[in-house]
C-alpha cells in the first residue's frame, strides 16, 4: 500500500501493483485481504501516529506462524554517528532497540533476529514472529545502546548539546566554498536535506541547484530554501558543471560520489558531510 497516487501509478507502469490508500484498520476492514506469510514495513513505523491501530491492523494481516519484517531509524545510531538529519517535521516516533522490542511485545510479537543496517545514518532491522521464542537481536553491551537500554539520558543529552556546533561546522563548509567564488549545488533533495539545510541556516544562496533521481521533485524549489531541484543528467555536458557538489543525501554518499564520477563524468570537487563535520 502506498498514500501517493503518483508512486502507485509509476509503480504499475513498471508492473508492480500498489494498492493506492493508508494503511489501518478501516483499509484491511474494506480489503479483507487474506493472511500473509510475510509483512514487510520499512520506514514507515517513524511516520504513524497511531501506533496501535498500525500494529494491530499488521497483526490482524498476518499468519499465525507467518514472520513480520520491521525497518526503522535507529535511536542509538542517530546519537552515536550525531545524524542530526534525521529529525524532522514528519518522523512522530523514534525508536531503540529496547523500546522496539517492547513496543511489538505487547502485541504479542517476539523478535527472531535482527541487525543494525548502514540506511539513513543507521537503522535497526528486526524480524518479528507472534509468540516465538525470542532471541537476543542485537548485541546490548557497551556505547549507546546499552545507555538506552538503561534509560540513560546523557547520551541524549550530549547529541542535542553538539547540535548547534554540528550545523556551524556544515555551514561553515558549504558557505566558504560558495564566497570563495566558487558554484555549489548539492545532490539529494529529500526531507532530511530541509532539516540539513535549515539547521544550517543554508539556502539558495550557497546552494542554487539541487540534484535528485526524484521525476516529481524536478524544476520544483525547496519550500523556505530556494534551491531549485534538477536531475543530474544535464552534468553530462561538461558546460553545466559546477565548481563543487556537496552531497546531502547523507546515507550514500560513497554511492553518489562514484556516480558523480563514473557515470556523469564530473571533475569538480565533491564535498561530503559526514566525519569531516562530525565532532570528534
Amino acid at each position: 500500500m502506498e498514500p501517493s497516487q503518483k508512486l502507485c501509478a509509476a509503480a504499475a507502469e513498471k508492473g508492480v501493483q500498489v494498492r493506492q490508500g493508508y494503511f489501518n484498520a478501516a483499509s484491511v476492514a474494506d480489503a479483507r485481504p487474506e493472511p500473509y506469510d510475510c509483512v514487510v514495513v520499512r520506514h514507515v513505523l517513524e511516520h504513524i501516529d497511531d501506533l496501535h491501530d498500525m500494529i494491530t491492523s499488521l497483526r490482524f494481516i498476518l499468519k499465525e506462524d507467518g514472520v513480520l519484517l520491521v525497518e526503522v531509524p535507529s535511536l542509538e545510531k542517530t546519537v552515536e554517528n550525531r545524524s542530526y538529519s534525521n529529525l524532522f517535521h514528519e518522523h512522530l516516533n523514534y525508536f531503540s532497540v529496547p523500546v522496539l522490542s517492547r513496543l511489538f511485545g505487547r502485541y504479542g510479537f517476539t523478535v527472531d533476529r535482527g541487525r543494525f543496517v548502514d540506511i539513513h545514518g543507521g537503522s535497526i532491522l528486526m524480524l518479528f514472529r507472534l509468540g516465538h521464542a525470542s532471541a537476543e537481536p542485537i548485541a546490548t553491551t557497551g556505547g549507546p545502546v546499552a545507555a538506552a537500554a538503561a534509560a540513560d539520558p546523557e547520551p541524549v543529552r550530549a547529541f542535542a548539546a553538539d547540535a548547534p556546533r554540528y550545523f556551524a561546522r556544515v555551514r561553515e563548509r558549504i558557505a566558504s566554498l560558495a564566497s570563495g567564488g566558487k558554484v555549489v549545488h548539492g545532490y539529494g533533495a529529500s526531507h532530511r536535506t530541509f532539516a540539513l539545510l535549515g539547521g544550517a541556516g543554508l539556502d539558495e544562496r550557497q546552494v542554487p541547484v539541487i540534484y535528485d533521481v526524484n521525476p516529481f521533485l524536478r524544476r520544483k524549489r525547496l519550500n523556505g530554501i530556494g534551491s531549485l531541484v534538477l536531475s543530474a543528467d544535464g552534468l553530462q555536458q561538461a558546460s553545466d558543471h559546477p565548481d563543487a557538489i556537496v552531497i546531502l543525501a547523507l546515507s550514500y554518499q560513497a554511492e553518489l560520489v562514484r556516480l558523480l564520477r563514473d557515470q556523469y563524468g564530473y571533475a569538480g570537487d565533491i564535498v561530503t558531510l559526514g566525519a569531516e563535520v562530525n565532532l570528534p
